[in-house]
């Protein structure tokens, strides 16, 4: 027997963030939150780098 999450199937609640930005947000502030995070941790290139 096995399981999946709630959320993969048909039978979850709709997301209220995606139900409220009726599509017209692009990333969640907790998307974006992690973003942030992810190119603050990458190393900066310089143009000379090219």
């Amino acid at each position: 027997m096995r399981s999946l999450p709630l959320a993969w199937t048909s039978l979850a609640l709709p997301d209220p963030f995606l139900v409220v930005a009726d599509g017209n947000a692009v990333l969640r502030l907790k998307d974006l939150q992690q973003l942030v995070q992810l190119l603050r941790q990458k190393p900066a290139h310089n143009q000379e780098d090219r």
